[in-house]
């Protein structure tokens, strides 16, 4: 198996497989969706069959898969003795790629020399569109008959008896993985609530320190946001992106549009997208003033990833309510070494702004195991195996736990980890097959490695979410849809959309240039085939 993979590797066969995937890129017609999510706590969860358990014996065959998977932080080196462990329990031979998540582009275009030169591992995560749909490359591949229909064994009335994890997945999941009414996909990482990118994470030290109450509207946040500046030392926002699309500025664009997706509907059914509707310039002013006051390091503009927030020179961080970075499983401590007053970040709900509140719907999933059709019908059996074994809590204790005196001790009645649980990343393992969140992996590890009290504001605040997302009918209304347009010429069609959102915040475009900018959006052929698809395919659904 040896070491992870080198992307070096791969050079040469880019270069050559170049010319062979120019001509992949033709119509991405998406995966003809039956239903939109609107909550991801929905579960439509397959039915259970009338089979016993005991009927079937999970890996009950010796094989070998090798999978490619994306994945965060320090990768692990195969042949480890967790690895090895997990191979014992699996009954598998495995050899998996690891490859590093920060480099997406990189990865999508891994994929697509594999694809074009019909060398793929036995199981493939593939990114999906901004749909949750397969691209065109990918989809390409599906129509060609490259990956395997899982369509028998994923309808099989014996499907919730040998794998209870998957079957727990929402039924319209599956049908966000169909190309011409079959599916060809298993989803992964699945997120365990759609909005948990909508909190306000403020440094409680600075709160304590200067007296100061959490804002409940975007008018207090941009006033707290000011008190806490004192630059150079201190900007009051974290911010470093370089667009307004993530998932720190997205929350507070939807409170000044009332869209809570990138896509929204007019009461006519009409498909519009947030950027481009009159109030998104409110959202533009309420950014610019805060850079103006000097809230925001201007160098944000540069899009060069600073963590002011780590360094101690920002006091609020929007977004994810999940503290993942203060886990000792990452390896990360999230403050720098030299960080005076003991900070400590707590997260809040969202605040409210003129068309609702700051709650910004992501995608139930964006990425997706497909499987290769040489595998054949066992190979996709061991596939499903893997996936469903890996997202019970009997693997997740065992991934958490791994192999005592070799990844941990006990030190006077507490378990101590060894150099090599670092070394080894074992973390990685906890989600590497990611198909389900059953188990909400983030607040399970807040629990393990959290505060109590951290943990019991993660829980009110998720509840408070639940509650106004459910009384706004907060949704994603795109999911599922079929817009070939879309997939086709929407980048090409929007390539100035960041730089001039940008210049505009930066005083650089008047506001005056940017609705002729916005204009010459919405008045295209391009955009309004775009709306047509969107609407068409709502309808139909």
């Amino acid at each position: 198996m040896g070491m992870i993979k080198n992307w070096a590797k791969f050079t040469a066969l880019t270069v050559v497989a170049a010319s062979v995937l120019a001509g992949c890129n033709t119509n991405n017609n998406n995966n003809g969706a039956s239903s939109t999510n609107t909550n991801s706590g929905t579960n439509t969860e397959t039915p259970a069959a009338n089979v016993t358990a005991e009927a079937y014996k999970p890996f009950a065959k010796e094989m070998t898969a090798v999978i490619q998977t994306r994945m965060w932080g320090t990768l692990p080196q195969n042949d480890n003795q967790l690895e090895l462990e997990l191979e014992k329990k699996l009954n598998t031979k495995l050899d998996i790629q690891f490859v590093p998540a920060d480099k997406i582009e990189q990865y999508i275009d891994r994929v697509n020399v594999q694809l074009a030169s019909k060398n793929l591992p036995d199981a493939v995560e593939i990114v999906l569109g901004d749909n949750v749909n397969f691209p065109a490359q990918t989809y390409q591949a599906i129509k060609g008959g490259a990956f395997f229909d899982l369509t028998p064994l994923i309808e099989s009335e014996d499907f919730a008896t040998k794998y209870p994890e998957l079957a727990k997945i929402p039924k319209e999941y599956w049908e966000y993985m169909k190309v011409d009414g079959k599916i060809y996909g298993i989803p992964k990482g699945i997120a365990y609530n759609q909005f948990v990118q909508s909190s306000t994470r403020i440094r409680q030290d600075l709160l304590t320190q200067m007296n100061l109450k959490a804002p409940a509207t975007t008018e207090e946040l941009a006033e707290l946001l000011t008190k806490l500046t004192n630059p150079p030392e201190r900007y009051g926002l974290n911010f470093d992106r370089g667009h307004f699309h993530a998932q720190d500025l997205a929350p507070i664009a939807a409170s000044f549009t009332g869209i809570h997706a990138p896509w929204g509907m007019d009461g006519e059914g009409n498909f519009i997208y947030r950027d481009f509707v009159p109030e998104y310039k409110d959202f533009l002013q309420w950014v610019k003033t805060l850079v103006e006051k000097k809230a925001i390091n201007p160098e944000f503009a540069l899009a060069q990833p600073t963590s002011f927030i780590k360094k101690g020179k920002s006091g609020v961080v929007l977004g994810d309510m999940y503290d993942w970075l203060h886990l000792p499983q990452f390896g990360i401590k999230y403050f720098e070494d030299g960080v005076q007053d003991n900070p400590e970040l707590v997260a809040y709900g969202p605040v409210k702004g003129p068309k609702g509140y700051a709650i910004n719907a992501s995608k139930p999933f964006d990425v997706a195991w497909v499987i290769n059709e040489k595998y054949g019908k066992e190979g996709a059996e061991r596939i499903l195996e893997i996936a469903n074994y890996t997202a019970t809590k009997e693997y997740l204790d065992f991934a958490k736990n791994p192999i005592e005196n070799v990844y941990y001790t006990i030190q006077d009645g507490k378990k101590v980890e060894t150099p090599k649980y670092k070394d080894d990343a074992v973390w990685i393992y906890q989600n590497f097959m990611g198909a389900t969140a059953t188990v909400p992996w983030q607040l399970g590890a807040a629990k393990d490695f959290n505060k109590p009290e951290y943990t019991k504001t993660i829980e009110e605040l998720e509840t408070k979410l639940k509650s106004i997302v459910e009384e706004n009918k907060i949704s994603y209304p795109t999911i599922g849809l079929n817009a070939p347009t879309y997939d086709d010429k929407w980048k090409a069609l929007t390539k100035d959309l960041d730089n001039n959102s940008v210049k505009v915040v930066m005083g650089a475009m008047s506001f005056e240039d940017w609705d002729k900018y916005v204009a010459s959006i919405v008045n295209n052929e391009t955009y309004k085939q775009i709306q047509e698809e969107f609407k068409t395919s709502y309808q139909a659904k």
